[in-house]
């Protein structure tokens, strides 16, 4: 299964949809287990930080 040639079949619009529905899902999971929201804030930012570095690597590279 290769998973670029299903992705370059996505459109701009399946693209909003996956990405709310992974946002609307972190909201569920953020009701469900609340005490996630007392993590301090730099936690969250250096791991966004962190997964952002590959993308953003690959997006200039090419």
């Amino acid at each position: 299964m290769n998973l670029n040639k299903k992705v370059k079949n996505m459109d701009i619009l399946d693209i909003i949809l996956t990405k709310g529905s992974v946002f609307f899902a972190t909201l569920c999971i953020v009701i469900l287990f609340p005490k996630i929201l007392f993590i301090e804030w730099h936690i969250f930012l250096l791991i966004a930080l962190i997964l952002a570095v590959r993308p953003t690597y690959k997006f200039f590279k090419s």
